[in-house]
């Protein structure tokens, strides 16, 4: 109604505007004008409210709801029929903003720019952004054109596009606002380009902030509010009613916000009106009066936004996940992720902004370290706001300082570590973050690719802690913990240690089954996390494995252990030994153990019957004596053999000697098996007769 329905009636026609002499419009007309942006049922809609509101007082629509376009068209009446008056005198005319004009008000002024002076001997300049529109005057440049010729002359367009108010960040803000027109449909987007360049001459920082109603957020609020050059600003007409009573009047809307320029701006829920944009663009275009809407949320946001200088305060009060995702998304700039600090971060913010970076750096990191038992929220806040400091590496406006830089990225890997590992949650408006991921992503920037390997196996494993399968995980994190142990910080083995007994435990738990693998991990864990029983538990330990690896037969992996070992068992040597094959080897250590029999075993095993005869005797009693003597005495008496024994004895002679030896063995040697007679040729079956031909009769 605004900005058609009373802004666009003009009493003259004028390009596409038709002339409206008597300031009426018919539904007809109006639905013809309307139909095609709002929609049927809109514009019938909207004259149907305008009749319903005229029958109801004597007074106009316009003179109740609209008084400034009641004026405008007085104006224009008066212009015209009665010339500028006392401005006529004036040679030059300016109108800045002139986006908040509807066709009536920008009607009145230039028929005033004409009756001023003649033709040609007036300047007129005119100023504004079809992007910025805070009033619902469906503004464009081309109509506006339009009454400039018609009444004076053909205009010369300048198109301004660096942004000089805004540094770097708040300007590429800005643009990305620009984006958002796509969520709505063609014909409701502002023309020309609205990406403007960017002038790299100032450093500002743009911060994120999420708060629930409470006393936190009304000192914020009333801190700001106080503050000389910063400005807090309402998206909107309205002022939230979380706004505490007496600092409602300096709170600004974003119409009365335009056009004022401040160090500081405080944005309250932008991130509302940015999930309202966005979640239009998800249901779908082509609802009409839902993208006018949109529009007005994108204009006002560009609004907001392009108002600070320096520094740009985005806070949301008690946001949902949405809607601190979409927040995040558009602060977020390259690399450098956008996240939430708590209100106490903002004041400290503003108490240390006169300080040198490195030195707010350093408080920061300070703060996080000393707050991170007792408010966590703040200690995350506060490292979060570290990094933030450092700036963009090799800009005029970051810290230099490698070490500085470095010292930032491991106190948020520090605070967020030990916020993840001890289980500490964190406001619900601050989102869900990945604390885990967020600590690993630290140390990385650091330079601490083994720390960052390393969180990220702590991780896995506590997030897999409840699963069934808890062998693989506690071996994983063994497995890392091990192979980084050199790069584990003292706060992080302070975090672990008290941890470390469980995990030891789980591991031993496991030396019966995996030995080989448990007795490579355990002692380094036994020497990190219990340096002083790390000797005598690590003796336990391969004693035990050793055991564990020979009931498997894995005497190779067993005798490894023990020849690394600066004493080991003689007896267990030989054992393992024996059981790989290496009998001479085994043999010896058995005799140096003092276990004779078992070294017997050995040398009948190789066979070695000398050493067997020689150890038989210190053997004492044993099963095979005898037979062994009685084998050395067939071996001596078989070596006094005469010379002519094979030429001399008759057949049937050695055949009386291999009798005796097969009896005294105990054996009877096998009866040659019959050999098998030819069989008979098999014969030729007689070739079959062939069958008579079968008579065929066709």
């Amino acid at each position: 109604m605004h900005a058609h329905l009373f802004g666009a009636l003009l009493p003259v026609p004028i390009g596409r505007f038709p002339g409206f002499p008597d300031r009426r419009i018919s539904a007809r007309q109006y639905r013809d004008l309307r139909e095609r942006s709002i929609g049927r049922v809109a514009a019938e809609a909207t004259v149907e409210v305008c009749e319903t509101l005229r029958r109801r007082d004597s007074r106009s629509v316009e003179q109740r709801f609209f008084p400034e376009l009641d004026l405008a068209w007085n104006a224009v009446q008066r212009i015209r029929s009665q010339g500028a008056g006392p401005l006529a005198e004036f040679d030059s005319i300016a109108i800045d903003e002139a986006q908040d004009l509807t066709p009536i008000e920008a009607l009145a002024l230039v028929e005033l720019a004409s009756a001023a002076s003649g033709p040609g001997s007036l300047n007129l300049l005119v100023a504004g952004d079809e992007a910025q529109t805070v009033r619902p005057t469906d503004f464009e440049w081309g109509w506006f054109q339009d009454l400039i010729h018609f009444r004076m002359a053909s205009p010369v367009e300048f198109k301004l596009q660096t942004n000089l108010r805004s540094p770097k960040r708040i300007a590429t803000l800005v643009n990305r606002i620009w984006d958002l027109y796509g969520a709505i449909a063609k014909h409701e987007r502002p023309g020309g380009t609205g990406v403007a360049e960017i002038d790299e001459n100032a450093g500002d920082q743009v911060i994120l902030c999420t708060a629930k109603q409470g006393p936190d957020l009304d000192e914020l609020l009333e801190i700001f509010s106080e503050r000389e050059g910063l400005a807090l600003i309402a998206m909107g007409e309205e002022i939230p009613s979380y706004i505490p009573e007496r600092i409602r009047d300096r709170v600004l809307t974003t119409f009365e916000a335009k056009g004022l320029d401040f160090q500081s701006v405080c944005i309250l829920d932008a991130g509302r009106w940015l999930d309202r944009v966005l979640q239009a663009r998800e249901r779908g275009r082509g609802l009409e009066l839902d993208d006018l809407s949109k529009r007005l949320a994108i204009d006002q946001l560009r609004v907001a936004l392009s108002r600070p200088s320096e520094r740009l305060y985005w806070v949301d009060v008690n946001p949902n996940d949405r809607i601190l995702t979409h927040a995040q998304n558009m602060l977020s700039f390259g690399a450098d992720r956008a996240y939430p600090v708590v209100p106490a971060v903002l004041l400290k913010t503003l108490e240390e902004e006169a300080l040198d970076p490195e030195e707010r750096v350093r408080l920061c990191e300070s703060d996080a370290r000393q707050f991170l038992s007792v408010k966590p929220a703040l200690a995350w806040s506060r490292a979060r706001q570290a990094i933030a400091l450092l700036g963009e590496p090799g800009s005029k406006f970051s810290v230099a300082d490698p070490a500085a830089r470095t010292s930032a990225h491991m106190t948020l890997c520090q605070v967020a570590f030990t916020l993840a590992f001890r289980k500490v949650g964190l406001p619900a408006e601050m989102g869900r973050l990945e604390l885990y991921g967020e600590a690993a992503r630290s140390a990385d920037a650091a330079g601490r690719m083994a720390l960052s390997s390393l969180i990220m196996s702590i991780g896995l494993h506590e997030r897999e802690r409840s699963a069934s399968l808890k062998t693989p995980g506690i071996l994983q994190l063994a497995s890392a913990l091990g192979q980084y142990r050199n790069d584990i910080e003292p706060w992080l083995l302070q975090e672990l240690q008290p941890r470390s007994a469980e995990w030891l435990q789980q591991l031993e738990d496991q030396v019966d089954s995996i030995p080989g693998v448990t007795v490579e991990l355990l002692p380094g864990l036994y020497s990190l996390f219990d340096p002083l029983e790390a000797g005598a538990r690590t003796a336990r330990l391969h004693e035990r494995a050793i055991r564990a690896l020979m009931k498997l037969n894995a005497h190779e992996s067993a005798l490894r252990i023990l020849m690394a070992m600066p004493n080991p068992n003689p007896r267990l040597v030989a054992e393992c030994q024996e059981g790989i094959g290496d009998l001479e080897k085994a043999a010896a250590g058995y005799l140096q153990a003092g276990s004779p029999q078992d070294a017997l075993r050995c040398y009948r095993s190789i066979p070695d019957f000398d050493k067997t005869l020689e150890l038989l005797d210190s053997v004492g009693h044993h099963p095979a004596r005898e037979s062994l003597l009685w084998l050395r005495q067939v071996r001596d008496l078989a070596n006094r053999r005469p010379a002519e024994f094979p030429k001399v004895i008759l057949p049937a002679e050695k055949k009386l000697l291999e009798d005796v030896l097969e009896a005294s063995l105990g054996v009877a040697r096998r009866k040659p098996a019959a050999k098998r007679t030819k069989s008979a040729a098999k014969k030729t079956p007689a070739k079959k007769a062939p069958k008579p031909p079968r008579e065929e009769y066709f």
